[in-house]
């Protein structure tokens, strides 16, 4: 009997010992994967979420518009963070001024021109960044009738 204790026992150091090793090796390669996030370089372009706006009529729906827009960042390495930081509010910004260009400037008859729409758009980037910061390039600009 006594020896089917000390097998129980064996294996609970055995369990202890691999308990106790598993974090470590768990742990050590998070400063290798914490060092190869840092060293990636800061990206020139961001993508923007997409902005989904409606065409409207005397108050009904007549198109959808649908904008996929990139910001090329001028200077990478000394622009990216403070673009990243900001990026929610210059979403915010796109999708109010594509709110405005719905209403005066985008026809369910014609397609969108992006030269106009990144005309529009530059001043808020401008605004909310700083001059000379990114260029507004436009991705995708969709008009769909409903």
């Amino acid at each position: 009997m006594s020896e089917g204790y000390g097998m129980i026992g064996s294996w609970r150091r055995v369990a202890l010992a691999v308990a106790l090793c598993l974090p470590a090796v768990m742990i050590a390669p998070l400063p290798v994967w914490a060092a190869e996030k840092a060293e990636e370089a800061p990206q020139p372009y961001i993508d923007l979420a997409p902005i989904y706006l409606s065409v409207l009529n005397k108050g009904r729906v007549i198109g959808v518009v649908t904008l996929e827009l990139v910001l090329e960042v001028k200077d990478p390495a000394h622009d990216s963070a403070q673009i990243t930081e900001r990026l929610r509010q210059i979403e915010g910004d796109f999708a109010a001024a594509g709110m405005e260009m719905a209403r005066q400037v985008f026809r369910v008859d014609r397609p969108i021109d992006p030269d106009l729409v990144v005309a529009y758009l530059t001043p808020y980037a401008e605004r909310r960044l700083g001059p000379d910061k990114v260029n507004v390039l436009v991705k995708q600009a969709l008009i769909r009738p409903m």
